[in-house]
Order: C-alpha cells, then structure tokens, then sequence
C-alpha cells in the first residue's frame, strides 16, 4: 500500500490520520512517518475490516429502528 493509497482509504472510511493512530495503538508521530517509510502490510487489511465493521453497525442500527 503507497501512501497516496493510504491516505484514500482513510478518507474512504472516515478516518484521520490521528484517529487511525488511536484505533490501532500507534503513537501519531509513528504514522506521519509512514511518508518517509513503508506502510506496514496489516494496514490494508486492517483498514479493510474497519471499513466492513463499520458497514456491518449502520447495519445493525438501521434495523433495529424497524
């Protein structure tokens, strides 16, 4: 995953990039340097399963309301 990728996908699922860094037990600073290093390869999967996780609680909540 390239950094431009990385930055997407945030947007994608509503994510900055401190907020990331929360979720995931990261120190901020850490993640800024992803500019200058490689992403670590769990990132997209992570990302993938937050956004699925995300998807699956609207989900939830939306039939709850029926």
């Amino acid at each position: 995953m390239t950094n431009g990728e990385f930055a997407k996908k945030l947007k994608e699922v509503n994510l900055t990039r401190k907020e990331f860094a929360a979720q995931v037990g990261y120190a901020y600073q850490a993640v800024l340097n992803w500019s200058n290093h490689p992403i670590p390869t769990w990132v997209e999967s992570w990302l993938k399963y937050y956004d699925l996780a995300q998807k699956y609680t609207r989900l939830l909540n939306d039939l709850r309301r029926i």
